[in-house]
């Protein structure tokens, strides 16, 4: 199974981990992110396409089939989640970030749609959730059953727009909703991996610089170790202003990227 940290009162929760980020490149719009989990969930992990009669189409790439980690919808919405580690004393009945995900794929049109519907939606743990839209907007959600945050994004030294998250909250006025020691599974490295790297752009092609940041050609970010039993298990880049989907189903310095040709 997965790493299993204990907190607060000796109780045990498996963490998971996950780097995402959006960013803006000679006029277009892009989101990564890496998916990291035990190995054996791997052969399980799906990427499906959603048509629903009463919702956006949308492609959904899970490790748990009826809910989803990441996706991209019809309208050029991209929504992602990343696993914070929440305080017990704070989980409270309601949707999990999985599930916050396939809700604003199939619900929201756009950045503001979603965190509208974040705060009307009851959230049962901490978690980080991930916005990018066509128009170029792009946020975290920074949620917990008690305060949603919504940090917004930076500016590199060319004047484009990123924004990044990993395993814990950013923003320190929601540390105390962290149990971690924000840095699970190595969480501040891959954050200042992809930071450091859309700082200073080194390619024309944003969706060849994606590639390379989440290979771990920039640095620390998917080069986990055999004996922690951890991994990549697969990739993403979205290229939203085009709608065009590119998965490596696999670690992404090893596996090859494919494009998702279904939404042509």
């Amino acid at each position: 199974m997965g790493s299993c940290l204990d907190i607060d009162n000796g109780d045990c929760v498996e963490t998971r981990g996950c780097t995402a980020f959006s960013f803006t490149h000679n006029d277009q719009i892009y989101h990564a992110r890496n998916n990291d989990l035990p190995p054996f969930l791997k052969r399980i992990s799906k990427s499906v396409y959603y048509r629903p009669r009463n919702g956006n189409s949308f492609i959904l790439n899970t490790s748990s089939f009826i809910n989803g980690e990441e996706g991209m919808n019809n309208c050029g919405l991209v929504a992602a989640m990343t696993f914070v580690i929440p305080k017990l004393d704070e989980i409270k009945p309601g949707i999990n970030s999985v599930f916050l995900v396939r809700y604003i794929l199939e619900k929201c049109q756009t950045v503001d749609e979603s965190i509208r519907a974040l705060r009307e939606l009851p959230i049962a743990s901490s978690c980080n959730i991930i916005l990018t839209d066509k128009s170029g907007k792009m946020v975290v959600a920074e949620c917990n059953p008690l305060k949603i945050n919504i940090r917004n994004n930076k500016k590199n030294r060319t004047g484009e727009s990123f924004i990044i998250t990993v395993n814990h909250f950013t923003s320190k006025k929601m540390w105390k909703h962290d149990a971690s020691n924000r840095n699970v599974h190595l969480s501040e490295d891959r954050y200042q991996t992809a930071y450091n790297a859309l700082m200073s752009i080194d390619c024309s092609d944003g969706v060849e610089h994606a590639k390379n940041i989440l290979s771990g050609n920039h640095g620390f970010i998917c080069q986990y170790c055999k004996q922690s039993n951890f991994n990549t298990i697969w990739s993403s880049v979205f290229d939203i202003s085009n709608k065009r989907i590119y998965r490596a189903e696999g670690n992404p310095s090893k596996a090859q990227y494919r494009e998702d040709t279904r939404f042509n």
